[in-house]
């Protein structure tokens, strides 16, 4: 995390950066690198805790990881990568598809 705070544009304009509260966003070394690289423009903005109506990509992480991500377990980082892009590629699809249901086992319920 802060290696990438560190390679975001900074200078003549302030760069604001949106987080939610998990771990990695509140960590020691992540508060210590946004108030060193203050200065240069750069700002954190926490969401309030417990608040995913305001973080947009929460309700499409839930459909994600709930309908196309079942499998928990992989071997290697590539492995998960994998895993995750073609689950974010049958979300797009379903979501363009005509008369495809945004979380496909909630049809079988109703």
């Amino acid at each position: 995390m802060v290696h990438l705070l560190r390679r975001l544009p900074s200078g003549l304009c302030p760069c604001v950066v949106v987080l939610d509260n998990v771990g990695i966003h509140v960590a020691h070394r992540v508060r210590k690198a946004a108030h060193a690289l203050s200065p240069k423009g750069l700002r954190l903005f926490y969401l309030p805790a417990y608040s995913p109506q305001l973080n947009d990509v929460e309700a499409v992480l839930q459909v994600v990881k709930h309908y196309e991500l079942s499998e928990r377990s992989y071997v290697t980082l590539d492995d998960l990568l994998r895993a995750v892009r073609r689950a974010l590629r049958r979300h797009h699809l379903r979501l363009h598809s005509p008369g495809q249901h945004l979380c496909p086992g909630l049809r079988a319920a109703w």
